[in-house]
């Protein structure tokens, strides 16, 4: 089945991170339609096998059961969360679905936030009934934005520099190594600056994307425990946008050139 919530570049333009919500449920449209994105989750790109599944906060604190994000998140109803099996690079497979379902819960004006060390690993764990064979590297709460930030986020957002962005020419490049404009990548400038808008750990935007012949190949600047995350998001809104604008492409992830990770190939 494929994914049928359609992401374009607008959208992705709106996501951004939430960490306080208001003290209130999703509605049951709301869970149902989510319910329905989680299902037709695409595969990783890499093949390792991810599961994603909504986690009622409340309920489970009624249970004795509390999902703790040390203070990071406020009142969020929902958590996303979920388990990869090892793989190739099941890090950059996760990445990759999950930011499918947190664009599908952008679609539905609910806020989200990639949470990769500040949340209570056991606790979420246990909800998710992690298998053996599987880890969970990242969630994300889910609900209605609140209208007034606490300090904490306004100080979590300056830190972060999160509405930084590197300039498009630092981190797109010909097939010469050149620096590429956005005029000179026509029309695949939109799936590009998608991946530009990408999150990241710390912001650090490490994708760096060389536009050839080929196709895009892409790679990280530089490494560490969630870069792979960053390179699963950076190629979603790559995929997602180029499928919005009709350009055709497919991922290879095997017998690439050194350095390349992953190739949208034409």
């Amino acid at each position: 089945m494929a994914f049928s919530v359609p992401v374009d570049l607008d959208l992705i333009a709106q996501r951004h991170s939430v960490r306080s919500y208001k003290n209130e449920s999703l509605t049951r449209d709301e869970v149902s339609q989510m319910e329905e994105a989680l299902s037709e989750l695409p595969k990783g790109p890499f093949g390792g096998e991810v599961r994603l599944t909504m986690l009622d906060a409340k309920a489970l604190q009624l249970k004795g059961e509390r999902l703790g994000t040390y203070g990071v998140i406020n009142e969020a109803p929902y958590y996303l969360a979920g388990a990869v099996s090892w793989g190739t690079k099941p890090l950059a497979d996760y990445g990759y679905v999950m930011e499918h379902a947190i664009l599908a819960a952008t679609k539905l004006g609910l806020g989200s936030c990639w949470l990769g060390g500040t949340f209570s690993k056991s606790a979420f764990k246990q909800a998710v009934g992690l298998k053996s064979g599987e880890f969970l590297p990242a969630v994300s709460p889910l609900g209605h934005e609140a209208p007034k930030k606490r300090l904490v986020d306004k100080l979590l957002c300056f830190v972060s520099r999160s509405k930084t962005r590197h300039p498009f020419e630092s981190m797109f490049y010909n097939a010469m190594g050149d620096p590429l404009t956005e005029q000179a990548a026509g029309e695949w400038a939109k799936p590009l600056q998608a991946v530009r808008l990408a999150p990241s750990a710390s912001n650090g935007q490490p994708w760096r994307i060389k536009m050839t012949e080929e196709g895009f190949h892409f790679a990280l600047a530089h490494t560490g425990s969630f870069q792979d995350i960053d390179l699963g998001i950076a190629m979603a809104h790559f995929e997602l946008v180029a499928q919005s604008l009709q350009l055709n492409g497919h991922w290879q992830t095997t017998d690439l050139p050194e350095t390349t990770l992953a190739l949208w190939k034409l």
